[in-house]
């Protein structure tokens, strides 16, 4: 798993994965982050161009369908 801007800020509460075919990326944002480009990994994840697409909340929760950007 690569992870992605180490100097991530202290409002980072969750971590956004998704997998390519370059492999799996781990992203550690804030709600509000997540939802600014959530969209727009939704739309990828439906063209298959990423997949595995998940939020994972600070207790290893998977919480990605709890956000507006992923619900259909």
């Amino acid at each position: 798993m690569q992870f992605v801007d180490d100097s991530a800020p202290s409002t980072a509460t969750f971590t956004f994965t998704y997998e390519t075919e370059d492999g799996l990326f781990a992203y550690p944002l804030s709600a509000s982050s997540i939802e600014l480009v959530g969209g727009a990994f939704d739309k990828l994840g439906k063209t298959e161009e990423v997949w595995n697409i998940a939020v994972i909340n600070e207790a290893g929760e998977d919480v990605t369908f709890e956000f507006e950007c992923f619900q259909d």
